[in-house]
C-alpha cells in the first residue's frame, strides 16, 4: 500500500502535474476563477445558495469578524467537546472547497475547483497543532505544494489548507491518496480521513491571520 501511494504522490505531485492544476478544456488556471457552493447551517442543509463564490470572497468571511467572529468567539467558549461539536454542526455556515454544486450529492457535482481542502487536527497531530502559526509557515515553506487559503478550524485546534490538485488527469480520490501519503511521509503529519469525500463541508470561522495566496484578489 504504502509503495502504491509513493508511486501516486511522486506522479501527481510532480512539478508539470501541479501546474496543471484546475484546468478544464479551453481554460487557463486563475486562482480568481476557482468556484464553490456556499451553505447555510445546519450542516443537515444540501441546497446551496443560489451564488457560488469564489476563494477571494471566502476569504473575506474568515478574515472580517462581523462575519463569523461572535459565533466562533461562541464556539470556543464552550468546555464541553461534544457540545462544541453540536454548535459547530448547528450554527456555522460552511463551503464545499472541492466544487459547485446543485445538490450536496457526489452526483451533482456542477465542477470540480481543483481543490482539496485538508484537515490537520489536533486529535491526529497533538504535537504539531501546538503552535499553529508556526505549523502554517511550515507548510508554506513547502515549494512542492501550491496553498491558496489556510486558515484556523473553527474550534480553534487545527488547520484548513486549501491545496490545489490536478483533477484533469488523476481522480478526487486518488489525489486525496497522493496527499495524505506526501504530508505523513514529508511532514509528520496525519491529514483527516474524511478529506477524501467530494462534498465534504468546511465550516466558516474567523481567522484574523489567514494567509491567502498572492494570486487571489480578495476585494
Amino acid at each position: 500500500m504504502d509503495r502504491t501511494n509513493h508511486a501516486l504522490a511522486d506522479t501527481i505531485l510532480s512539478e508539470e502535474r501541479i501546474q496543471l492544476n484546475a484546468l478544464l478544456p479551453g481554460d487557463e488556471r486563475d486562482a480568481n476563477n476557482v468556484w464553490m457552493s456556499e451553505f447555510r447551517a445546519p450542516v443537515t442543509n444540501c441546497v446551496p445558495l443560489l451564488n457560488r463564490v469564489n476563494l477571494g470572497e471566502v476569504y473575506c468571511q474568515v478574515m472580517m469578524h462581523q462575519h463569523y467572529g461572535k459565533l466562533t468567539e461562541q464556539l470556543r467558549a464552550i468546555e464541553d467537546v461534544e457540545k462544541q461539536k453540536e454548535f459547530k454542526l448547528e450554527k456555522l455556515d460552511f463551503v464545499t472547497p472541492s466544487g459547485v454544486f446543485k445538490y450536496r450529492r457526489e452526483e451533482k457535482l456542477v465542477r470540480h475547483s481543483g481543490l482539496l481542502c485538508i484537515d490537520i487536527d489536533a486529535k491526529e497531530n497533538p504535537d504539531a497543532t501546538r503552535d499553529l502559526e508556526g505549523l502554517k509557515q511550515h507548510l508554506l515553506d513547502d515549494q512542492d505544494l501550491i496553498h491558496d487559503l489556510i486558515h484556523v478550524s473553527p474550534r480553534g485546534n487545527g488547520l484548513k489548507d486549501y491545496v490545489r490538485i490536478d483533477i484533469c488527469n488523476f481522480s478526487h480520490l486518488d489525489n486525496f491518496k497522493a496527499l495524505r501519503y506526501y504530508y505523513k511521509t514529508m511532514h509528520g503529519l496525519v491529514i483527516d480521513e474524511a478529506c477524501k469525500d467530494i462534498v465534504r463541508a468546511c465550516f466558516l470561522c474567523h481567522d484574523p491571520h489567514a494567509y491567502v495566496s498572492p494570486q487571489i484578489c480578495p476585494f
